[in-house]
């Protein structure tokens, strides 16, 4: 795969809002790094169903940048590889089974706590989101036929990667303990940037909220998407308000510091920044 940087590949609106967000969410952060503690004991609520909603909203986001990487691979395949489209059809339905079955799995002690609110919110925004997928790409024939598609899938799938990866190994280097164990009197307080090694890789795991990450892999679409188009910054505004509501129900639940949240924000922005002023050196990837 032949790669080149283009750092002005993506239009003015989308820049503009990089720009203006990563300014306001690092001045939110260096404010939480002098008052996180008094924050989250302000904010805690765990009983709080705005709390519990979009806490499994953030466990499940994951879903919706696999749903429209599956179904576009899907339209893909149907022009290129010769499936038929009931075969399409059907590795959706399978995927989409698959999906639903993972997500009750996942949230059965809502079920036995009979919590059913929650679970059927997030259910539903799972099928707004799939009905929107579906459409975009039935509409969007051009980027269907693309030879550059699967190539574009495989940046944002990188994407999805290195944003978890990289809260994965800053929850075990940092090793925060979390808000509820602080307020509890397990563990001390301390700053995300106060390493604690001697509970390096343990269950210590606050700092960067992965909660938050999961709810930024919404932007994972873009790296697909025309960069010309008004879905662009409409997709990072989405991605950037579920996020949010991600990040406040994490504090609520006195789950996360509020530097936890932001921080996971920073650092899936600069990640995404970075990817999408790649290119494929052949081919039209993104015009």
């Amino acid at each position: 795969m032949n790669l080149k940087l283009r750092t002005k590949s993506y239009n003015t609106t989308l820049r503009t809002l990089i720009t203006s967000s990563l300014v306001l969410i690092i001045s939110v952060f260096v404010i939480g790094s002098f008052y996180d503690l008094k924050i989250a004991e302000k904010l805690v609520n765990k009983e709080s169903l705005y709390g519990q909603t979009f806490d499994i909203f953030g466990k499940i986001a994951i879903v919706i940048p696999l749903s429209f990487i599956i179904v576009g691979l899907v339209y893909h395949y149907v022009f290129y590889k010769g499936i038929t489209k009931t075969q399409g059809s059907f590795i959706i339905i399978i995927f989409e089974v698959l999906v639903l079955f993972i997500f009750l799995m996942i949230e059965s002690n809502f079920f036995q706590s009979n919590k059913l609110l929650p679970l059927q919110f997030n259910a539903l925004i799972i099928i707004i989101f799939d009905l929107i997928i579906s459409y975009f790409w039935h509409k969007n024939i051009e980027l269907v036929k693309d030879k550059n598609l699967v190539k574009k899938i495989i940046l944002s799938i990188v994407f999805v990667l290195l944003i978890y990866l990289s809260t994965e190994m800053l929850k075990n280097v940092v090793s925060r303990p979390r808000p509820r164990n602080v307020m509890e009197g397990t563990y001390e307080y301390h700053a995300w940037w106060q390493f604690d090694w001697s509970n390096a890789f343990g269950k210590n795991k606050s700092f960067p909220s992965g909660h938050t990450t999961s709810a930024m892999s919404l932007l994972a679409p873009i790296f697909v998407m025309n960069r010309k188009s008004l879905i662009v910054p409409v997709n990072f505004a989405i991605a950037l308000l579920f996020a949010i509501l991600t990040a406040g129900s994490r504090m609520v639940l006195a789950a996360h510091f509020l530097t936890d949240v932001t921080g996971a924000m920073i650092i899936s922005i600069l990640i995404f920044s970075f990817l999408l002023s790649i290119k494929f050196k052949k081919g039209k990837a993104y015009e």
